[in-house]
């Protein structure tokens, strides 16, 4: 039979988990609310991504503006049409899930200070063909290793198994967004 421990928590009376289990270790109050009814704005699942995300754009800014002077929206831009031979506006939002018009901002000021070519398409001029100049490949180039690097020390943080929970946490949630976007719901 499994060890089993006893977790108290503030809603109610002790609930059992098998010892050592990872999930009792959130705080008390994230891990004991069981249903929406019983979180507080602090615990919203919303709310917690959107602070970490918050945290986690001002630590990409803050590297992007020292080493390239970049925004994060351009390295975004930048990176998204680095990953490919050539692309488009429209690809470029629907692929990186960003507004046409930032994207076509984004584009303007990259294209601007040359790291970005653009020509129109032959059979439909309001579509722009992109790629890297070869000032934006070598800035892409030079910055790619510190982005992942930055990566690999927020993976750092987490065992093999929190990423794997992780993930998979994250794909759920992305897809249960999307149903309900579909469903008209969100």
């Amino acid at each position: 039979m499994a060890d089993v421990a006893s977790a108290k928590n503030k809603h109610g009376p002790a609930r059992t988990k098998p010892a050592g289990a990872e999930a009792a270790d959130l705080s008390a109050h994230e891990a004991a609310a069981s249903t929406a009814d019983e979180l507080e704005l602090r615990d919203f699942l919303s709310f917690r991504i959107a602070k970490v995300h918050a945290k986690l754009n001002t630590q990409a800014m803050r590297l992007l503006a020292a080493h390239a002077g970049l925004t994060l929206q351009q390295w975004r831009v930048l990176l998204l049409i680095g990953s490919q031979t050539t692309t488009t506006a429209s690809a470029l939002s629907q692929t990186g899930e960003i507004d046409k018009a930032l994207v076509s901002r984004t584009l303007k000021a990259l294209v601007a200070d040359g790291l970005v070519l653009s020509r129109p398409d032959r059979t439909d001029h309001r579509q722009l063909h992109l790629k890297l100049s070869a000032a934006g490949r070598r800035l892409h180039e030079r910055m790619l290793p510190i982005m992942r690097q930055r990566q690999q020390r927020l993976l750092d943080c987490l065992t093999a198994r929190d990423r794997i929970v992780v993930y998979t946490a994250l794909e759920k949630l992305e897809q249960a967004a999307a149903d309900d976007v579909e469903a008209g719901e969100g």
